[in-house]
């Protein structure tokens, strides 16, 4: 009977306290998952070109004055008098 009820009862399976530092143990892993990804992300970082010349504010301002004079409107191609051809031009009925 008393085997039974340990069978039954006893501090095993979903019931089992667990080992003394696991919480210590998940916590550390974590962290070295954490740490090896941004050592990879640092070490691809590095080996990345510079950044293109067109991101600097004085281009990007310039870009934004021309489009401001040409009437260059972004989400309506068919009323706007730029020279880019849209990916997907807009029915007729929609302008």
């Amino acid at each position: 009977m008393l085997a039974a009820y340990w069978i039954a009862f006893g501090p095993h399976g979903p019931r089992a306290l667990p080992p003394p530092g696991e919480s210590w143990s998940i916590f550390g892993y974590t962290m070295l998952g954490i740490g090896v990804s941004f050592v990879i992300f640092l070490l691809i970082r590095t080996q990345a070109r510079p950044p293109p010349k067109t991101m600097n504010a004085q281009y990007q301002e310039m870009t934004n004055e021309y489009l401001k004079v040409c009437l260059c409107l972004p989400f309506r191609p068919r009323v706007s008098r730029c020279r880019i051809a849209p990916l997907f031009p807009l029915p007729l009925w929609r302008t």
